[in-house]
């Protein structure tokens, strides 16, 4: 089943049923709201599967409840709505902060989603090898994605039609599927990715289905995405041109990963990183304060002389599954006064030879076993639609 959203879902807890109309009215997609706790945590505990992080605002400060709240694995922030006065550093640590005004837990509310997003694209990370030294295939999926179309390509009126079913009952989102119907142009592919004016489609499709290489909903997108690669092109020449930046938090373990790894070692985010030229608001990306336990201050520092990116005002957009080589991992403190335990991750681009060796050696090795590009891609599109072009299927390049 597709999944349609930004990847990331809002769930109210309020035993009054008060404040679902006044956050629901300032989202864009739909909200999830419950008075009674078990149907509250039996709803989440049903969709830890699907890959989205659960935001939880509450009216409750019962410590019962939060931590029943913070035990659910896919909960990554707790706020909460009360007048009543408690010492936050006595409350589970998802708990981000209790605001006795609806604006204000509004604004943090927005906050927490953005952090929570660029958290999600630094999750995406994929290494190109498995810790036993095998081959990570799904790494390759995007260079096998993008040049071998084993469906045809979905105009954007089959993607208009498509969308007005998976959002059939989200009339919030309706606006903006009908904006994109009647404006949108592949030249200005761009200003389609601020998710404040134009959340449909990267949003609020395409930005999750690259993280989870989610294929029903890539093929309904393909046009899209096409259109946005197109756009990436080599930075200018010149002094810190091409020194990017992209500040996160991500989860200990991903971060021990990394310093495993050697000089000859190779990741790639799934999605087009939004990276920037300035190291200090980076780093304060990387280091904003959070009570979460096992999650650590990451700046990747990356050298994109070799990447296709494309510029959204002070944002870099680096183009999705770029290849970079792992050269350096450090622990280092922050600046401006205040100390703060980063790790900071070197990354350089592959240049063209590199990147077509390493692409090339995975797929000589799949030939060698047997393997065809629809047996890589068959995982998880229907086998009836895969059928009907079988014949072109190889990894012949």
């Amino acid at each position: 089943m597709a999944s349609t959203g930004s990847g990331m879902r809002v769930v109210i807890f309020d035993e009054n049923d008060k404040i679902h109309p006044i956050i629901s009215h300032a989202m864009v997609e739909s909200i999830e709201s419950f008075y009674h706790l078990q149907s509250c945590i039996s709803f989440i505990e049903q969709n830890t599967n699907d890959n989205r992080a659960t935001i939880i605002v509450t009216t409750t400060i019962d410590n019962h409840i939060l931590q029943t709240f913070e035990c659910l694995d896919s909960t990554e922030a707790i706020l909460i709505l009360s007048s009543k006065e408690r010492d936050i550093n006595k409350l589970p640590s998802k708990v981000i902060g209790i605001y006795s005004q609806i604006d204000n837990l509004l604004r943090a509310l927005f906050e927490i989603l953005d952090t929570i997003e660029l958290q999600l694209d630094g999750n995406s990370i994929l290494f190109y090898r498995e810790k036993n030294g095998s081959d990570n295939t799904d790494f390759y999926f995007y260079y096998l994605w993008e040049s071998h179309n084993i469906n045809k390509i979905i105009t954007k009126n089959e993607l208009i039609d498509q969308a007005r079913v998976l959002f059939r009952s989200e009339n919030q989102i309706k606006p903006f599927i009908h904006e994109f119907n009647t404006s949108y142009k592949s030249t200005e592919v761009l200003h389609w990715l601020d998710k404040y004016t134009h959340p449909f489609p990267y949003y609020l499709l395409v930005s999750n289905a690259l993280r989870t290489h989610d294929q029903q909903i890539l093929s309904l997108v393909r046009f899209f995405i096409l259109d946005l690669t197109k756009k990436m092109k080599p930075l200018p020449v010149g002094p810190n041109y091409n020194h990017l930046f992209f500040g996160t938090k991500l989860p200990i373990a991903i971060v021990d990963r990394f310093e495993q790894q050697t000089s000859q070692d190779i990741i790639a985010f799934q999605c087009f990183l939004p990276a920037t030229r300035s190291r200090t608001n980076a780093l304060l990306s990387a280091t904003r304060p959070t009570r979460r336990r096992k999650i650590a201050n990451v700046l990747f520092k990356i050298d994109a002389s070799n990447a296709l990116c494309a510029h959204l005002g002070d944002v870099i957009l680096i183009n999705m599954a770029t290849p970079f080589q792992v050269t350096c991992v450090t622990r280092n403190t922050g600046s401006g006064g205040v100390q703060h335990l980063v790790t900071v991750v070197t990354l350089v681009a592959l240049d063209k030879i590199n990147k077509e060796l390493l692409i090339g050696h995975f797929i000589q090795k799949q030939k060698k076993a047997g393997k065809s590009i629809y047996d890589f891609l068959q995982r998880t599109i229907p086998l009836v639609r895969l059928k009907e072009n079988e014949s072109s299927f190889c990894f012949l390049l």
